[in-house]
């Protein structure tokens, strides 16, 4: 059976007392505004948990780092590697490098499955992960902002549900998680046009983060 967010969001002890979620939340009246254009460079999250896209010299860790800090499961040599936390039902989504396999250039948590067409793993210890700022799932879009200041470019979930899903129009079978969504639900980007490689994102719902994705990849 599909969870749906709003069962994840209960058993998440971060999202518990979430606010209620209007469609005049601070990420609307952001999104909303005539331009979001940001700063020329990269403003968004530099890390989260062992990940970090500000790493020297490669701008990346080496993806057996977060192996061993999620408990030394299943490592395929496979582009992109799921897992889930049994304890938390939370999903790890990890991205191997383009330039060198042995890198993790790409990282995404989520309270809901962000993982389709591929087997998915168990393992555990990052549900609480956060960006260097502070910033997990549960945390409220008021906190994204004033973190990382006024995203590059916005999606409202309510004119496009399936471009909600970090991986897009490849969901099929989540209806239970897109009626979840509802005015005011968006993601928040940060990928300015003058950096060609640092991007990150933040699934806003009911007020509060629900997925996190940031990458450094080619």
């Amino acid at each position: 059976m599909v969870r749906t967010l709003a069962a994840a969001a209960l058993e998440l002890a971060l999202l518990v007392g979430s606010p209620a979620h209007t469609s005049n939340s601070p990420a609307g009246g952001v999104c909303r505004a005539a331009s979001l254009q940001g700063p020329a460079a990269y403003h968004g999250p530099t890390s989260l948990g062992p990940m970090s896209i500000a790493a020297k010299p490669h701008g990346a860790v080496p993806i057996r780092e977060i192996w061993r800090a999620i408990g030394k499961p299943a490592l395929p040599p496979t582009e992109t590697l799921c897992y889930r936390d049994p304890s938390s039902d939370v999903y790890l989504w990890l991205t191997r490098g383009a330039d060198d396999s042995r890198l993790a250039r790409g990282i995404s948590i989520s309270a809901f499955r962000n993982c389709v067409g591929r087997r998915i793993y168990a393992a555990h210890n990052f549900a609480r992960w956060v960006t260097e700022k502070g910033i997990g799932l549960g945390s409220t879009e008021s906190q994204v902002l004033a973190a990382y200041g006024r995203p590059d470019h916005c999606i409202d979930a309510a004119a496009d549900r399936r471009a909600y899903f970090p991986w897009g129009n490849q969901v099929t079978n989540f209806g239970a998680v897109l009626k979840w969504l509802s005015n005011g639900d968006w993601v928040l980007n940060y990928s300015p046009p003058a950096d060609s490689l640092s991007a990150a994102s933040f699934g806003i719902a009911h007020a509060r983060v629900q997925w996190i994705w940031l990458s450094d990849n080619e």
